[in-house]
């Protein structure tokens, strides 16, 4: 880091006034500021851990430990510290300082006993929706497919993605004997993951009906029921002359905008889409398109 870098700037104009000078310009400021160039952060972040570095290891030091970040910044010390070694603060300025040692600890050193956290699971993102022209291409040639069961196949991957919603956790387990009609009502039970019985768009409520009747109890999408049978069924589907990739998870994303834009309740939207909350839903915003008169609706709330 340059002696010109803003934050090397400020760690050598840096004076901790709950630090003795003495103990400061004894060696505390070297041991500091070299972890936090080291670190390599913006100044404001420098600054904090600067902070807490320099109030650890004088409260360190005081104990008779060695400036050595392997036992400064060691578990134990770390948990004396905050349990002993700030009297009289509040509970959110204790958490506020263990998080931020901790976050030292596992950074900094290469032999103190930290258990390192896991890394977190990214949340799966929702695939882009279909266009509106894309859509209608894939209406079209689903029907013009080289055979008789690429056809069906692809007929009854449309009609349960753009009908119910379904990707290949359940398009490939649906029988005739789960499509059902009651009152006008197209319904599909599906399975596990979450079960639940799923209300079709009326658009594509017949087509499903009359691929169900051709089925019987046999499966509407025929082949394999492994993880990837639903992408193998969709990569046989000739859309737009090769053009347009069939996906039932893009299917599936077009379900949902296309609900969104009826503004379906969500709640029933959840339950349909067997999602358990609305945080996948915000990858899909920016394909709802403008809203004519916010303020009508916003008024209305």
């Amino acid at each position: 880091m340059p002696a010109d870098h803003p934050v090397t700037v400020w760690l050598d104009a840096y004076r901790p006034e709950a630090v003795p000078v003495s103990v400061w310009d004894g060696g505390l400021s070297e041991f500091v500021a070299g972890l936090v160039k080291e670190l390599d952060v913006g100044l404001d972040a420098s600054k904090r851990y600067a902070r807490v570095l320099a109030r650890l290891g004088a409260w360190a030091l005081k104990q008779g430990f060695e400036l050595d970040r392997e036992v400064v910044l060691c578990p134990a010390t770390v948990d004396a510290y905050v349990g002993v070694g700030m009297p009289g603060a509040s509970n959110g300025s204790l958490m506020a300082a263990r998080g931020d040692l901790r976050l030292l600890g596992t950074t900094l050193t290469r032999q103190a006993p930290w258990v390192q956290r896991p890394e977190p699971i990214a949340r799966m993102s929702l695939s882009v929706p279909y266009t509106e022209a894309e859509v209608a291409a894939i209406k079209r040639d689903v029907l013009r497919q080289s055979t008789p069961l690429r056809a069906q196949a692809g007929r009854a991957l449309v009609a349960l993605g753009l009908g119910a919603g379904l990707d290949g956790r359940w398009n490939v387990h649906v029988t005739g004997n789960d499509v059902a009609e009651y009152d006008g009502v197209v319904t599909v039970t599906v399975g596990d993951p979450l079960a639940r019985v799923v209300v079709v768009r009326d658009e594509f409520a017949e087509d499903l009906l009359a691929l169900a009747a051709d089925a019987g109890n046999g499966r509407l999408v025929a082949g394999s029921t492994s993880k990837n049978a639903a992408a193998k069924a969709a990569a046989r589907i000739v859309i737009d002359q090769g053009h347009i990739k069939l996906s039932a998870k893009r299917l599936r994303s077009s379900w949902l905008v296309a609900h969104l834009v009826n503004r379906t309740p969500l709640p029933a939207l959840l339950e349909a889409a067997g999602l358990k909350s609305l945080a996948s839903l915000s990858d899909l915003v920016p394909f709802l398109g403008e809203c004519d008169d916010p303020a009508k609706f916003l008024r209305g709330a």
